[in-house]
């Protein structure tokens, strides 16, 4: 054993026998050696095509890039000012921000050598010149075979032409809760649709909480900025899709069908659980509301929420203005609109049906009654081209008939029949008609024409293929000369060839080849080419109100010169449900600012919501440690109670870190993705105070408190998306569900 441990101990200078010898070394990093095909080395990025999307940066677990404003970008439909800037000291070459790209603009070469005694150049915004501005050959890159994304639809079924024919039987079947949550693990978070979405709705938080089978949840999301989700869910023009960072590469997210999936599953006696806002005593001022479309109703649900008397005027039998009236069923049942609908109004809305603003009940009646008076009259009025023969009895408003048949009202269905116009209204009626045709006669034998060629035909091209395949005969790019009529009877439409729509300044001026002409058969005509307001009801306060043009001036919460009238949907920015929600939201808070004086209360910053988390967290303390001091309980609930008050000190103090740490602050991105307001955060302030009455009412109360808390930090988690404050967030959420399901298990 001495022998081995004398050996044990010379054993290093073996080595000294290589001294001598040449050693075997590599010249790097001073000389470049070819990299492997896919060599992960220094980042790439086509600006131009790059859109800003952030998804790179959420998937850098080291934190690596960070998503910075660049001057000459501009954020648009389906795009930032943003672009992503690499961190190469904290960069571990994954490659995982590549493989997750939506448009493939980052990639990275095979070049990997930098030195520089400066670490400021080892941070940098990459571009298509590369690291050094010097070309090397592509390295690691996305493609069909290699990438994180999926990029293809789950297909939604549907009614077959067949089926669908003579029925107004709902054509979309709707996603399986299989189908819905494959769905929606294609979303990536972006947010560019939500920037896109007119109301500006929380897309991904719903679209996640579908992911996680948490359908209250998701109903939630959409309840803050859309009190009618079921059916925006079947007929919203969807511009959030055209923005979705995944149409990029394949095919958009679901995301109305997936709004239509979630709603579809909650009961209509549920609705009241997705409110996080309540009403405890009603104020003193009230509000008329004048329509019950779409803007109007999404006034009304703000406003009673808000604590104001709400009446809404409607001129039809029952309250939804043009998706009920303009609307066919195929597309949306009535029983969808009636529990939007109903929702709304058992809230404390009151709605005087059958009542014409302007007939039954003057303008200036409502002025007197009423401290604010929101118009939403909407489009009832149809277009008339305006060619010879517009005058005969066959001739009808698309409007008109759509009106008709949701009432029940007869009204001919001839044989042969010819629609004028190339909108969605155009489809609408169309559709309608081809469906009454074939029960009537057994066949369709119905034109659309338009003057659009069938590539800018403004209706959507499912309703275009639909249209088609129900035996619809398309004839775009023509325009209408004359209605013929021989012996007092309709016999067809005499169209010309349409060169061009719009003059080179966009503007409508339709030019028209004279020469060449055809004639479409057909004993009676639709005219669908736009529909327009009715401003017969403004004709008291004409001379008072500021105009922009045809319409009425407004501001950004469309009020009007006139301060107690505000002006919304259709009639101040055109037909579109989605957009009239978004107006009628923006006119309940500038009523509400009106009537109460209040400052405004948008929140753009991140340290305004942890702020409002510090001031939640505050009143836990105080809320807990007054019960202590009731001596309300004992023994085991007593312990958790105590447990809560040590934990909350501890969240409070976690927050004004957040607030003051200079180390988490200093890479922290203040500007929130969307504009917020304090009100938005109601549920996490007027919060009920712990009883004192009993041990149970008060594990109870704890446990609400708690549940507050936990929808206030998931909030804010997937509101700011920051490296910085993920961790903090989520355990201040998980903590704040468990606490409260074991007081919930304590207070059953």
């Amino acid at each position: 054993m001495a022998i081995d441990k004398i050996g044990s101990i010379l054993r290093p200078f073996t080595a000294l026998k290589q001294i001598a010898e040449k050693p075997d070394t590599i010249d790097v990093p001073r000389h470049y050696r070819p990299a492997a095909e896919r060599y992960r080395g220094f980042h790439v990025n086509d600006l131009e095509k790059c859109i800003g999307c952030g998804t790179c940066a959420e998937i850098c677990d080291n934190d690596a890039i960070r998503m910075v404003p660049v001057k000459g970008k501009e954020a648009g439909v389906g795009k930032t000012q943003y672009r992503p800037t690499i961190d190469y000291g904290r960069c571990c070459w994954c490659g995982l921000c590549v493989d997750i790209c939506t448009t493939n603009s980052l990639s990275m070469t095979r070049e990997y050598v930098h030195i520089s005694p400066d670490t400021n150049t080892f941070f940098i915004l990459p571009d298509s010149k590369g690291m050094h501005g010097k070309e090397f050959p592509q390295g690691w890159h996305a493609d069909d075979q290699i990438n994180l994304l999926d990029l293809k639809r789950e297909p939604m079924d549907m009614l077959s032409a067949s089926e669908r024919g003579d029925s107004f039987v709902e054509i979309v079947k709707g996603f399986s809760k299989e189908q819905a949550q494959k769905e929606a693990s294609r979303c990536v978070s972006c947010g560019l649709c939500t920037a896109t979405c007119p109301a500006h709705m929380n897309i991904p938080e719903y679209v996640e909480a579908i992911w996680n089978d948490d359908i209250t949840e998701s109903g939630r999301q959409m309840y803050k900025t859309n009190p009618l989700p079921d059916i925006c869910g079947r007929i919203c023009t969807h511009a959030c899709e055209t923005a979705c960072s995944l149409g990029v590469r394949g095919e958009p997210i679901s995301i109305r069908w997936l709004k239509r999936y979630a709603m579809d599953r909650i009961p209509a006696d549920q609705m009241d659980t997705l409110l996080t806002q309540r009403v405890v005593k009603q104020g003193a001022h009230s509000v008329a509301i004048v329509g019950a479309g779409p803007a109007g109703l999404a006034a009304a649900y703000y406003l009673v929420l808000m604590g104001y008397k709400v009446t809404v005027y409607e001129k039809y039998p029952k309250a939804g203005g043009m998706m009920r009236y303009g609307m066919p069923e195929y597309r949306l049942p009535y029983e969808t609109i009636d529990k939007d609908i109903d929702f709304i109004l058992s809230l404390g809305v009151e709605l005087k049906a059958n009542t014409t603003v302007g007939k039954d009940v003057s303008l200036d009646k409502l002025h007197a009654d009423f401290d604010v008076v929101i118009m939403a009259t909407g489009f009832h009025g149809g277009r008339s081209t305006k060619v010879p023969g517009t005058e005969h009895t066959m001739v009808f408003q698309a409007v008109d008939l759509l009106a008709r048949i949701t009432k029940g009202d007869d009204f001919p269905v001839e044989k042969e029949i010819v629609v004028i116009g190339g909108g969605n209204v155009a489809m609408d009626i169309a559709r309608s008609l081809a469906r009454m045709q074939k029960k009537k006669y057994g066949e369709v034998r119905l034109t659309v024409t338009c003057l659009e060629t069938r590539d800018i035909m403004p209706a959507d091209d499912e309703e275009i293929e639909e249209g088609t395949e129900e035996g619809i005969v398309f004839k775009p790019g023509r325009g209408p000369e004359e209605i013929i009529i021989e012996n007092g009877a309709i016999t067809g439409l005499k169209t010309s060839r349409c060169v061009r729509v719009f003059n080179d300044q966009k503007m409508f001026a339709p030019e028209f080849d004279k020469n060449d002409v055809q004639v479409y058969k057909g004993a009676q005509v639709i005219e669908a080419i736009g529909q327009g307001p009715e401003f017969d009801v403004f004709a008291p306060f004409t001379g008072s109100l500021e105009m922009a043009g045809r319409r009425v001036k407004v501001d950004e919460y469309f009020q009007s010169s006139q301060p107690w009238l505000f002006i919304v949907g259709d009639i101040i920015k055109g037909p579109n449900v989605i957009t009239g929600i978004e107006t009628g939201h923006q006119a309940a808070l500038g009523a509400d600012y009106y009537l109460t004086h209040h400052e405004k209360d948008d929140i753009t910053h991140i340290d305004d919501i942890l702020r409002i988390a510090l001031d939640y967290q505050s009143g836990q303390v105080a809320a807990l440690e007054s019960a202590l001091g009731a001596r309300a309980v004992a023994g085991e609930a007593l312990a958790a109670v105590q447990r809560e008050l040590a934990a909350e000190k501890d969240d409070r103090d976690q927050l004004q870190a957040l607030l003051s740490g200079r180390n988490i602050r200093i890479h922290l991105r203040q500007e929130l993705p969307r504009v917020q307001r304090k009100r938005d955060y109601a549920y996490a302030r007027d919060l009920s105070p712990l009883s004192s009455d009993s041990a149970g009412k008060l594990l109870r109360d704890s446990a609400a408190r708690a549940r507050a808390g936990f929808r206030l930090y998931s909030d804010i988690l997937f509101l700011t998306k920051s490296k910085e404050l993920e961790f903090t967030l989520g355990t201040l959420r998980d903590r704040h569900a468990a606490s409260a399901q074991r007081f919930e298990a304590m207070g059953i």
